[in-house]
């Protein structure tokens, strides 16, 4: 006996996304054919594990190295000095006196100090300190 799969193919959104077999097809040696079709139980068991083996897929994140932090301005007239730092793509405003920053309103970020050229603070529970680069480096 020669078993074949037919396979049936959802498109959702105009995006292929799941093939799966929707019935067995049975041939015998005396060339009949006999259609044995998957009950609906089964076509729906089928195309969940295929949906949740491909969402899992797609979920996956490569986990990138996160870019370090840098210094972009330092300005103000002392005591009131304010720095721009980048910070995981984001652009995070200090000022001198204040423990957290004044944009974005975050609790992971503290200030340590503002000390011309260089800026320190906490990121998380690590000390970070950036500085500005020298012209022409």
């Amino acid at each position: 006996m020669i078993q074949t799969k037919v396979f049936k193919v959802v498109v959702v959104w105009g995006c292929m996304l799941l093939a799966m077999p929707s019935m067995s097809v049975h041939a015998n040696a005396a060339g009949g054919q006999a259609i044995k079709p998957l009950t609906v139980l089964a076509m729906m068991k089928a195309e969940s594990d295929f949906l949740a083996k491909w969402q899992a897929q797609k979920s996956k994140v490569v986990a990138r190295a996160r870019p370090k932090p840098s210094l972009i301005s330092i300005y103000g007239v002392v005591p009131q000095l304010r720095a721009t730092v980048l910070l995981n793509g984001r652009e995070v405003v200090f000022e001198q006196g204040r423990r957290h920053p004044l944009h974005p309103q975050t609790n992971s970020v503290r200030l340590r100090n503002i000390d011309p050229p260089c800026v320190s603070f906490f990121h998380g529970a690590k000390l970070e300190t950036v500085c500005m680069s020298r012209v022409g480096s």
